[in-house]
């Protein structure tokens, strides 16, 4: 198993609602706080993470434009502001709580990792020739073929060209590509099944493309 971990810091003020008036905790005060967020994994990607630390950054860009320094009752709408109830609340465990449940914290969307979108062009290959796709292609791979002709999708050495997307953003620029007309989407890489596709083809097919998967079989998705 691979482990990782992170700390995060804010300082908020609070009041505890409940207490006598001349409890300490009834005036205002305020705290230093820590969130650690530890990720583990059976298996690396094919770059070698858990996952990039920099994928975190929207976790701290909530916790330093919501609750840093701000006044928790504010924030969570109600004064039962103690740290029992506050973990009670994300799961009941500092390190196992769901960040749905935190004062309304959302949950970190899961990124693609893109080497490339272009098109429409014509699929040339497989049992879809002929038709009009757009190619999504994801970056990382784990295998290395000898006959790959995509390495710049492949090995860790192009990362800096590769771009972390949300399935929004992928889906904008598909349907810019195919002036918002339905299209055949094909996800490509590297390999594709490595990255959380589910959302992708959700939103996808809101939008009434269709998709292809070009994988060489290596990682099931449920």
């Amino acid at each position: 198993m691979y482990t990782i971990a992170k700390r995060f810091a804010f300082s908020a003020s609070h009041t505890i609602g409940g207490v006598p008036p001349e409890h300490p905790y009834a005036r205002l005060h305020g705290h230093n706080y820590e969130v650690e967020v530890i990720l583990q994994s059976a298996s690396l990607d094919a770059i070698g993470f858990v996952r990039d630390y920099g994928e975190l950054s929207d976790l701290k860009g909530f916790l330093d434009t919501t609750v840093d320094h701000r006044h928790l009752n504010d924030v969570l709408g109600h004064d039962q502001t103690t740290a029992e109830v506050i973990l009670a609340r994300s799961g009941g465990h500092p390190r196992c709580g769901d960040a749905r449940h935190v004062g309304g914290v959302p949950t970190m969307t899961e990124l693609v990792r893109i080497s490339e979108i272009f098109g429409p062009t014509i699929q040339g290959e497989g049992p879809l020739i002929g038709r009009p796709t757009v190619f999504v292609r994801t970056a990382g791979c784990d295998y290395r073929c000898e006959w790959c002709d995509t390495l710049y999708a492949v090995l860790p050495e192009y990362r800096d060209e590769w771009v972390l997307m949300t399935p929004p953003q992928i889906m904008t620029r598909v349907n810019e590509l195919a002036k918002d007309r339905p299209v055949l989407v094909s996800l490509s890489g590297g390999n594709p099944a490595l990255h959380p596709l589910a959302p992708l083809i959700a939103l996808g097919r809101r939008n009434a493309h269709s998709f292809a998967l070009e994988t060489q079989g290596s990682v099931s998705q449920a």
